[in-house]
């Protein structure tokens, strides 16, 4: 067979690990954040309307862009501890 040598679960060093406590934290800063990624991912919804010669779809579409957007930017928490730089924190937990 061809993964005879696998090791069990057991036998690994991911179970004597707290995968709970295990963050990631970056700090972006705040121009790549309402930019970038608010005003080039998530465009105004009248310009993507305007783009769509499709007119049945619209409200639907423009409900679901809002909600991929209120999810997407609920990862940027702005930063209120470092007065004196304007950026956001992205903490991810449980990285492994």
């Amino acid at each position: 067979m061809h993964f005879d040598g696998k090791a069990n679960c057991a036998n690994t060093l991911h179970r004597y690990v707290d995968l709970g406590s295990d963050l990631l934290t970056f700090h972006v800063s705040a121009p790549i954040v309402d930019i970038i990624i608010t005003d080039l991912f998530f465009r105004l919804d009248k310009v993507l309307v305007d783009f769509d010669d499709d007119d049945k779809d619209d409200d639907s579409a423009a409900a679901a862009k809002a909600t991929q957007k209120t999810l997407a930017l609920k990862l940027f928490v702005k930063d209120v501890a470092n007065v004196e730089e304007d950026e956001y924190v992205v903490t991810i937990k449980g990285t492994m």
